[in-house]
């Protein structure tokens, strides 16, 4: 990593947030069915009788879908949160 970090922008924040976001469904290693289904036992739903077909970039789908509602300011906010939640180990 370079010696000097560039200061985030608050334009900028809703494609980390989205990058961010797809990194973590990435490495959980889930498909989209895996998904589905997991969210529908965490909400007391039967199973989903249907076959969802796969997407070879599923991270990045959910990720730009869970950002697309979300305005720069509160993407640079929840980046800030993330950034202290972090802060706090050594990695």
């Amino acid at each position: 990593m370079g010696l000097f970090k560039k200061k985030l922008e608050i334009n900028e924040a809703k494609k980390v947030l989205e990058n961010v976001i797809a990194e973590i469904i990435k490495q959980s290693g889930l498909t989209l069915n895996d998904l589905v289904k997991s969210m529908a036992e965490k909400i007391g739903l039967a199973s989903i009788p249907i076959k969802i077909p796969e997407i070879s970039d599923v991270h990045k789908v959910l990720a730009k879908t869970i950002v697309s509602g979300i305005k720069d300011e509160r993407a640079y906010e929840a980046l800030k949160e993330i950034k202290k939640l972090l802060d706090k180990y050594k990695l």
